[in-house]
Parts: structure tokens; sequence; C-alpha cells
């Protein structure tokens, strides 16, 4: 069982430019009476997508825990680009850093997990049920160029509509671009 995912370093961008959503939604780009409120709804649209999508669409770091070493096999949030350290808290109570060496990241897109390397096993944790802690490097890439068109035009529509007070279900927009969790 997985907590939710904790940020140690926030994106440093948004996915959507304001001109680009000025675009979409009509406005004229010299016309910057509505700029503040665009630029909240790209952020807060950025964090519903991944909330429902379990992606980070910008580069940026975070920490899971979890109970058990297994539960490393399927990770709960991508596009995973690297893992910083795994941590856990041994039966004695100390807490442990496992060394890169020993495991591996496999899979890719949004289908990936740590595994033991060849030959490594994994040391027995407490009983607890954030015994084990990730620090990961995820998302797309340093801006939104990288991030799905799909996910890109999800994010137009969920802001346009929220612009112009009418709605829009973002979830299923996002059926093929998710993490899907046991």
């Amino acid at each position: 069982m997985w907590s939710s995912p904790a940020i140690v370093t926030a994106p440093a961008a948004e996915p959507l430019t304001l001109a680009a959503v000025k675009e979409f939604v009509r406005i004229d780009a010299d016309i910057d009476s509505f700029d503040t409120e665009l630029s909240a709804l790209i952020a807060g649209v950025r964090e519903d997508v991944e909330r429902l999508a379990s992606i980070r669409l910008i580069n940026q770091t975070v920490k899971l825990a979890a109970a058990s070493f297994a539960d490393l096999l399927h990770l709960p949030i991508g596009p995973v680009r690297s893992v910083d350290a795994i941590t856990y808290t041994a039966l004695d109570g100390t807490e442990a850093t496992i060394d890169p060496a020993a495991y591996v990241l496999f899979g890719a897109d949004l289908e990936q997990g740590v595994r033991p390397a060849t030959g490594v096993t994994w040391p027995k944790p407490a009983n607890l049920p954030d015994a084990i802690e990730i620090q990961l490097q995820v998302g797309y890439g340093a801006d939104g160029t990288a991030v799905p068109p799909a996910v890109r035009v999800a994010m137009l529509r969920a802001i346009r509509a929220r612009f112009d007070d009418r709605p829009f279900d973002l979830e299923p927009a996002l059926a093929n671009h998710r993490i899907w969790l046991a």
C-alpha cells in the first residue's frame, strides 16, 4: 500500500503557456485582464490531471512511502526519470539506505517499477505502513513540449470549460494516459 506522493521539489514551469491558453479560449494576446484567472486555472487543472492520472507533467521530485519492498514492483506515479534514493526502517528500528547498485528501475512510460539487481535480495524491513521510502525524479520534461498531445488538449478543454463556467469531465479524457492501480 502506497502513501500519497509528497512533493520534495515542485515543478519549475507549467505544461501550458498563458499565450497558448489565451489563444484556445479566444482571448486576444494584448488583453491582460484575465491573465491572473487563467494562470490559476492552468495550475489548478495541472494539479487535477496529476492527481486523477497519477502522473507528473513537468519534472519534479517526489517522495512516497510503502509497507513492503514488493510494492516497488509497480510504482504508483510516473513517468519516472530516475530513482534518487530508497530508504527503509530495519527490524531494529534504525533507518538505512539501499545502495543504488542494489536495485534497477525497469519498464517504460507509465508501467515502471523497481526490483533488486541480479543476485541481490531486499533486506527485511520493519512491519510498518511506511517502512520503505523512495524518492523519485518524475515528469515528462522541463516544460510542456514532451507532455502527450492528448493530455495537453484535455487540459485546454478543461481550462476553457472552467473559464466559461461549463462542465467538462476531465477523467475520461485521461483514460489512456494514467496509471491504473489494482
